[in-house]
């Protein structure tokens, strides 16, 4: 009994170690972003701005070598500085494209521990090299701040961070504390960005550069907090039990679903080849050319197996979106959701040219919009919970039902806003919606086994990047175009996002998630 209680003890010290390290990761990467980005977008425009005059009117640039930030608000800086912005954004969207999903597949066999490191590490180079290009404007032409996200190939992206500790978090966490844990790191992104926003607006008032003097050690931070996430053991994937099956019998008894057949198939293969494997042979006589060449074509046969269950992981995984109305549901949510939240991304810019305010002070939205967010999850969300009569996942979709109808109402309200103040009461009500995307991932987590969370996680984060992908080119599209409207013209690009929105809300509101949303793993 001693020992039981001992094994009962370390792993809760293990559950909370983790806990708190998931937290501390992702406020350190969220705080050092969020204060870093009206300084980016500042530094960029100076950048641009430079160069403009350098050209047509030399007598502008100041002692300092660039010209003042009043003089930068002209049609040709600003639709260069939002397309620099949006294709930096869209090349890591294509980029997180790429390497989600094969990444996700590593994370489930080496550990999100591994893959975290990787991640961490190559978006802290991209954001160093965007400051690099900025500082030494002199040198380098703003253009080249479109390479800094090769570097996210080392690890993939910041939707794949999410996935990846979101991910450590599922394996820790039970259904009824898993979505208190998501609200809780949503909190802390919040948080971030309540923080952030004055962080930085305050810092970038004594110089363009100083906000990232400050943040980026912070970031940095997040990389040995890394090095020491417990990590969940690796099991084997046995893909012909019941853990596997289950989550799909309760949504669909049918024996004829790809996704069982593949699973069983390839749990074979898999452990044909783990037989074959000659990294797991002892006692291999390599001295002699025979031995040697029988150890070389057996390792050549265990890497065209593995290239083979990459292809199978990427089939099983396409069954599941087939065949899993909750997933299908999830993954539609993510796409429109992000294509929707992309209008924050041209925020600061938007109300800095159109309401002819400082970057500075435009920042300052984002604190605004992330007091209500920070508001939602901790007291609405758990409260909704407390009172609520109804199971889980009811009030959950009853949540999300809401929550849709309000950022759709919030987008439409910012494009009809006509002066700085009154785009903030639209803000208020679009932020107040952003519980929606956590209200979907707890209910689509329970629909999968446990085993399949990373890969769910980053299959939703491959949707999600679709989302902002399209959403952040073709909202720049129509804002750089509302340059040229006059009156609710210029609104054009949240009338887009709140048009998407409300297909969203339409959808969401005709589902019948009563048969659907359940709790199959018996949590």
């Amino acid at each position: 009994m001693a020992l039981s209680w001992a094994k009962v003890r370390r792993g809760m010290r293990t559950i909370h170690a983790s806990d708190f390290i998931c937290d501390a990761i992702i406020l350190a990467i969220n705080l050092a972003f969020y204060s870093m980005l009206a300084p980016k977008a500042r530094a960029i425009e100076s950048s641009v701005c430079r160069r403009y005059y350098l050209a047509h009117d030399p007598s502008l640039i100041g002692p300092g070598g660039h010209p003042a930030e009043e003089h930068c608000k002209i049609a040709w800086v600003q639709k260069r500085l939002a397309w620099y912005l949006a294709l930096n954004e869209a090349f890591h969207f294509i980029i997180e494209l790429i390497v989600t999903f094969p990444y996700g597949v590593l994370a489930d066999r080496l550990g999100k521990r591994t893959m975290l490191k990787f991640n961490l590490g190559g978006q802290l180079a991209a954001w160093s090299w965007v400051v690099i290009i900025c500082y030494f404007d002199r040198v380098f032409d703003p253009s080249l701040v479109l390479a800094g996200p090769l570097l996210s190939l080392v690890g993939g992206g910041s939707h794949f961070t999410t996935a990846l500790v979101y991910g450590a978090v599922a394996d820790t966490a039970s259904l009824e504390s898993r979505t208190s844990r998501f609200s809780r790191l949503e909190a802390l992104i919040q948080l971030s960005q309540v923080v952030g926003p004055i962080l930085g607006s305050l810092l970038l008032q004594i110089d363009v550069f100083i906000p990232f003097a400050i943040m980026m050690p912070i970031a940095l931070l997040s990389l040995p907090l890394s090095f020491i996430l417990p990590q969940k053991p690796q099991q084997k994937l046995q893909r012909d039990s019941e853990s596997v099956r289950k989550p799909l019998d309760h949504i669909q008894q049918d024996d004829s679903i790809p996704y069982y057949n593949d699973g069983r198939r390839q749990s074979q293969e898999e452990q044909a080849s783990h037989e074959d494997d000659p990294l797991l042979e002892t006692g291999s006589d390599t001295s002699s050319p025979e031995g040697a060449d029988r150890v070389a074509s057996k390792r050549r046969v265990t890497f065209r197996d593995r290239a083979d269950r990459l292809r199978d992981d990427f089939k099983d995984y396409a069954s599941l979106f087939a065949s899993n109305p909750v997933v299908r549901f999830a993954a539609f949510s993510y796409l429109a959701s992000a294509f929707g939240r992309s209008s924050l991304r041209i925020l600061i810019q938007y109300a800095s040219k159109r309401f002819h305010v400082s970057i500075a002070e435009a920042g300052l939205l984002f604190t605004i919009k992330a007091i209500v967010v920070l508001f939602v999850f901790i007291v609405v969300l758990p409260s909704a919970r407390l009172i609520r009569s109804a199971p889980v996942q009811t009030t959950n979709v009853r949540l999300a039902k809401f929550s849709i109808l309000l950022l759709t109402a919030g987008s439409v309200l910012m494009g009809l806003a006509w002066s700085y103040w009154l785009l903030t009461p639209g803000l208020i009500v679009f932020a107040a919606g952003f519980g929606f995307d956590t209200l979907v991932r707890t209910a689509v987590t329970s629909a999968v086994a446990e085993d399949y969370t990373t890969r769910l996680y980053s299959g939703l984060a491959v949707t999600e990047t679709l989302g902002s992908l399209s959403g952040s080119l073709g909202l720049t599209e129509c804002f750089t175009a509302s340059m040229d409207f006059r009156g609710l013209g210029k609104g054009l690009p949240y009338f887009v996002s709140g048009s998407v929105y409300a297909v969203l809300a339409i959808y969401t509101w005709n589902t019948n998630f009563s048969s659907l949303i359940v709790s199959p793993r018996g949590e």
